[in-house]
């Protein structure tokens, strides 16, 4: 598989696969697995268990160019010198704090009252029958 690579991933959709294999045989794909993974260049089954470890096969692969990916990602910023260091002084993470704040240039210039039309709301005791309903 890959040089310094401890894992891999194998995904619970392969379980209807192996649903319709005996146990001999899910131990034929499982050990053929793990051979491929640890470097072993195992020989691939012939019928059924060969169209099944196919699918299982191109996922590994597939996974291993993004960890590929990723590795060279990670050593290319750490060539930068990482991530930057946080400024104690500036806990924000702002290269410089404002001197003055903003103020509201935008400010409303409408000083007209709004009337707002009180409605009536039953109280309990005195409008709201026992059974529940508002009297009129």
């Amino acid at each position: 598989m890959a040089e310094g690579k401890k894992s891999f991933q194998l995904f619970t959709e392969y379980k209807s696969i192996l649903d319709h294999l005996t146990d001999e045989e899910i131990g034929i794909v499982f050990r053929w697995v793990f051979d491929y993974v640890n470097d072993l260049n195992p020989e691939e089954p012939k019928g059924v268990l060969g169209a099944i470890i196919q699918p299982i096969k191109n996922n590994l692969k597939r996974d291993l160019e993004k960890w590929k990916a990723k590795c060279e990602r990670n050593k290319e910023n750490g060539r930068k010198g990482g991530r930057p260091r946080k400024n104690p002084e500036n806990p924000d993470g702002f290269f410089k704090n404002p001197e003055k704040p903003d103020k509201d240039k935008d400010k409303d210039k409408d000083n007209k009252k709004i009337k707002i039309k009180k409605t009536h709301v039953p109280h309990w005791n005195e409008d709201i029958g026992i059974d529940g309903l508002v009297k009129e």
